[in-house]
């Protein structure tokens, strides 16, 4: 069987302080888009395989996708074991949530695969001990998130509309984003709320207006081709550019998929990199 796992993007991200834990707490909304992975499962006598269309993914028990399948196996006492394989789509290293993604449809492949016949509340408790965002992903869509980004305070409409998404074929590590931003002083946080209303109603000009990412402010300083793509996109006339995550992608809303491809056409010419039209996609 096939699973596609969707990448996802961020239309509003703010870090609102380090928490006892020392993990950084988080008020964020996920939005999964077009752009997905694929994995395949076929039956096996006891083990668990896996390969890869990359050869920059790691294939052993080091890999999401390994723990995933793991997890499920050990905590249910499943005797079966499984080959997997993953196609990569999403690029690495880029902020759309990949490898939590890749996680997220194990999770939901093996419950089926394997007839676990568990909830997808049940997936979500098992994808948070993989990964802060793994439990978005067993649903995507559109949610607003907050703690460390495991818990999903509530789910939301999802807006419908086109963008340009643009790798800079660099690779950010979100350790040293955090890193960076812990030398900052922390401002009084900005709210979600007139972004949340602005889904709620289903206005997307006024939603493009207010896309937000405090990490913008520690990663665009440390890359500047990021800022380059950001400036350019709305030079081109995006209704709203931003990072997703810690970067390195940047997304441009656009008015329609035409104005979508021809904007990917334009940053591939002009700039080289990894760019594709991609729209939002509901829960499933």
């Amino acid at each position: 069987m096939e699973v596609k796992a969707y990448a996802k993007i961020n239309l509003f991200l703010e870090v609102t302080g380090v928490r006892p834990d020392r993990y950084h707490g988080l008020s964020t909304i996920f939005q999964s888009i077009s752009l997905y992975d694929t994995l395949t499962f076929n039956p096996s006598d006891s083990d668990i395989s896996l390969t890869c269309s990359s050869d920059t993914i790691p294939v052993d028990s080091s890999n999401l996708v390994w723990k995933a399948a793991a997890l499920l196996k050990e905590k249910y006492s499943v005797k079966e074991g499984v080959s997997m394989h993953l196609e990569k789509e999403i690029p690495v290293g880029a902020g759309l949530g990949g490898g939590s993604s890749d996680a997220a449809a194990v999770l939901r492949g093996l419950n089926t695969f394997w007839d676990l016949k568990l909830s997808p509340t049940t997936l979500q408790d098992l994808g948070s001990q993989l990964g802060m965002d793994v439990p978005f992903f067993i649903r995507g869509g559109t949610a607003f998130a907050i703690e460390r980004g495991e818990i999903i305070a509530q789910y939301l409409p999802t807006p419908e509309f086109w963008m340009v998404l643009v790798y800079p074929n660099l690779f950010v590590s979100t350790k040293e984003v955090y890193q960076q931003l812990d030398e900052k002083v922390y401002y009084r946080p900005e709210s979600p709320q007139p972004i949340l209303n602005c889904i709620r109603l289903d206005q997307r000009r006024q939603l493009s207006a207010l896309l937000y990412n405090r990490l913008e402010s520690v990663t665009l300083p440390l890359y500047p081709p990021i800022l380059e793509i950001k400036e350019a996109l709305s030079l081109w006339g995006c209704e709203g550019v931003l990072m997703s995550g810690s970067g390195s992608s940047i997304f441009g809303i656009c008015r329609t998929q035409e104005e979508a491809e021809k904007k990917a056409e334009q940053i591939q010419k002009q700039f080289g990199y990894w760019a594709k039209a991609v729209h939002t996609t509901p829960a499933i």
